[in-house]
């Protein structure tokens, strides 16, 4: 079977390329065994060996080409070290997921803001930990998620820095497990907050995560590359700036980096399957991942007939795979336990063509209306960057 071609497809996972052996790499610094390649990238682990300090900024929507939007003299871009790949499918709760844990989607299993749970039924929302349709039905995240944080395998002390709204949210406790969780409302109190921690991170040893979600809420609604998405991106360049300036004198790694990146994409390119009932009479639950990587349930007797109907009416904007396909070619990262995940990737895969999504409203739901979108393969999706700065410079190996 062909496969999408793309050098950004979630290989890089095995080639050391990706956000995933980023985070495996700073876990493993503090102690946390990594069962991923390293970071193929020798300044940047270099740097890691020689800090006692690291601080990771992520900065939720802000891939490659985002970055790019900015002037060339900008402190984001000058400090860009080398470019990575997201996860797959490129989204949110994937690539979280996989900064919290250490692990790849194949093994954490999470695979989309919306996640197919057998044990429930239903399909679940990860970062909220209820169900689509069922806000009031918590999940259990212990039982849900089931991996052990990152942050509670290191040996130094780990400080989480996360917006007042989900800093204390079920997902954020367990994921975030034996960290010191502080929360903030404008980036001018996460910079006392953070240059207060990575100080004395310095002198005693740390990790601290901080997550700016400010530009991938803005893309959504209008477009990343509206003016005002371009207003966020030049506040985090500010930002970074700011606080890079100011560690400066110390020994801290101060590195940045995204989930994903973002497409903006033509309201005729918004497809809903409810135009397509030929399509959906064949699924046995509702549609899951994320609308550019859409997972479907099929009975196995109407296999046929569902990729059939698949292929004639939406096969101009989306390739179909069977789910264990792209599993075993490994573009969820490598397995060991496959079970979990292919229980929620369903018996097949939409990964989408061009800027074309696929949604579904559900009964009390509102249709997607989202101007700015991820999730899927294409470069602006999958490529994020990697910046760093040390003793306010980036950092080499010689």
């Amino acid at each position: 079977m062909m496969y999408p071609a793309s050098p950004h497809a979630p290989h890089a996972i095995g080639e050391g390329l990706s956000i995933a052996n980023l985070i495996g790499s700073i876990g493993a610094r503090f102690g946390a065994a990594s069962p991923l390649a390293p970071l193929a990238c020798e300044p940047a682990t270099h740097a890691l060996h020689q800090s006692r300090c690291v601080v990771l900024l992520l900065m939720d929507g802000v891939g490659c080409a985002q970055l790019e939007r900015l002037p060339a003299g900008a402190a984001l871009r000058t400090s860009r070290l080398t470019d990575l790949s997201s996860v797959f499918p490129s989204s949110t709760a994937p690539a979280i997921t996989t900064l919290a844990s250490g692990l790849p989607p194949s093994q954490h299993a999470i695979t989309g803001w919306y996640t197919w749970s057998p044990e429930h039924q239903a399909v679940a929302r990860p970062l909220p930990m209820d169900l689509r349709g069922d806000h009031a039905h918590a999940l259990d995240p212990n039982t849900f998620l089931g991996w052990q944080a990152l942050s509670a395998r290191m040996n130094v002390p780990v400080t989480v820095m996360q917006p007042a709204a989900i800093a204390d949210s079920a997902y954020s406790r367990f994921a975030w497990a034996g960290a010191r969780r502080q929360h903030y409302v404008r980036l001018h109190d996460l910079q006392g907050h953070l240059l207060e921690a990575a100080r004395h991170g310095a002198r005693h040893g740390g990790f601290i995560y901080a997550y700016l979600p400010q530009f991938d809420s803005v893309a959504h609604e209008f477009g990343w590359t509206s003016g005002r998405a371009r207003q966020v991106l030049v506040a985090f360049d500010r930002f970074f700036e700011s606080l890079a300036q100011q560690l400066s004198s110390t020994e801290v790694l101060l590195l940045a980096s995204a989930d994903h990146g973002f497409i903006d994409v033509p309201s005729d390119q918004l497809l809903q399957i409810e135009a397509f009932p030929d399509v959906a009479q064949h699924l046995m639950h509702p549609l899951s991942g994320e609308p550019r990587v859409v997972f479907c349930h099929v009975n196995e007797t109407r296999r046929e007939a569902f990729e059939a109907a698949a292929r004639a009416q939406l096969g101009f904007a989306f390739d179909l795979y069977p789910s264990d396909a792209l599993l075993n070619a490994g573009w969820f990262g490598p397995c060991t336990d496959t079970g979990r995940i292919r229980d929620r990737i369903g018996t097949h895969c939409l990964v989408a063509r061009d800027h074309y999504c696929l949604t579904q409203t559900l009964p009390g739901e509102k249709p997607v209306s989202f101007i700015g979108m991820h999730g899927g393969i294409r470069p602006e999706e999958m490529r994020v960057p990697l910046l760093a700065t040390r003793s306010g410079r980036i950092p080499s190996s010689h």
